[in-house]
C-alpha cells in the first residue's frame, strides 16, 4: 500500500480515538507511525504531539467561543506544569547517563 494512504488512514483512525475519547491520540499515533511507515521514535513523537496538540488546541477555541471554559481548573493545571516541569528536567538530567 501507498505510504500517503496509510497515512491517511492512520490519520483518520487516529483522529476518530480522539474523537471518541477526548484524549489518548499520541498513544496510538506513536506506534502506529513507528509500525506502519518505519519511522523512528524521533520522527514519530513530534508528529503525535502535533496532532494532539492541534487537536485541543481547536477543543480549546470551539470551548471558548460557546463560553464554557473551566479557567479555575486550567489555570490550576497550568500552574502545576509550570511549577513541576523544572523539577522533571532535573531528575531526568540526574538520572541520565553520561556517555
Amino acid at each position: 500500500m501507498e505510504p500517503s494512504l496509510i497515512s491517511i488512514l492512520l490519520g483518520s483512525f487516529t483522529g476518530i480515538v480522539l474523537a471518541l475519547t477526548g484524549a489518548g491520540g499520541a498513544i496510538i499515533a506513536v506506534p502506529l507511525l513507528m509500525f506502519s511507515l518505519h519511522l523512528a521514535v524521533a520522527e514519530a513523537a513530534p508528529i503525535g504531539l502535533l496532532a494532539v496538540g492541534l487537536s485541543a488546541a481547536i477543543g480549546a477555541l470551539l470551548a471558548f467561543r460557546q463560553k464554557i471554559v473551566r479557567y479555575r481548573a486550567a489555570s490550576l493545571i497550568a500552574a502545576t506544569g509550570a511549577l513541576t516541569a523544572p523539577i522533571g528536567y532535573g531528575l531526568h538530567n540526574s538520572c541520565q547517563t553520561h556517555r
